[in-house]
């Protein structure tokens, strides 16, 4: 439908190659001539502090799935659902 989803995340590192601490993670949509975006927030409400990777949104708009990734063979990734409310899709 012309629409590009996008997961961005923040780490506390001093380069582009080394990980670092996640410090906050985004989810958000482009379209040909808007776009929004949003924090990503735990079920408590607090601001995520996880490595998002990957996303799958629902058919509808209304929800999703993210995916994590620790970067450490010792934490398993984890798979979230999302519900997607008061995201303004994109025109």
């Amino acid at each position: 439908d012309g629409q590009l989803w996008y997961l961005a995340a923040a780490e506390d590192t001093p380069d582009a190659i080394s990980d670092g601490q996640v410090v906050g993670a985004v989810i958000g949509v482009l379209g040909a001539e808007s776009g929004s975006w949003t924090p990503i927030l735990e079920s408590d409400g607090t601001p995520s502090v996880r490595k998002f990777e990957g996303l799958v949104i629902d058919a509808d708009g209304a929800g999703g799935w993210l995916v994590t990734d620790a970067d450490s063979p010792e934490r398993p990734t984890e798979l979230c659902r999302i519900a997607l409310r008061g995201l303004a899709a994109a025109k």
